[in-house]
């Protein structure tokens, strides 16, 4: 029986850090990784939002 809870506790574990070490290569070129909000973040998402508007005279003709 305590080799099972053994064995459950390290799967676990390594579940755990497998999980971790995903999160972490996902997010490893987002310079705001693990930030839910600072202004810094929504500063960035603006200034990369404009850069893909095409201009106001794009449709005029």
């Amino acid at each position: 029986m305590q080799i099972a809870i053994i064995i459950i506790v390290v799967a676990l574990s390594i579940a755990y850090a497998v999980y971790r070490l995903h999160q972490a290569i996902q997010g490893a070129n987002d310079p705001c990784y693990g930030c839910k909000g600072c202004a810094l973040r929504e500063q960035m998402r603006q200034k990369q939002h404009k850069k893909q508007e095409k201009p106001s005279c794009y449709q005029k003709k």
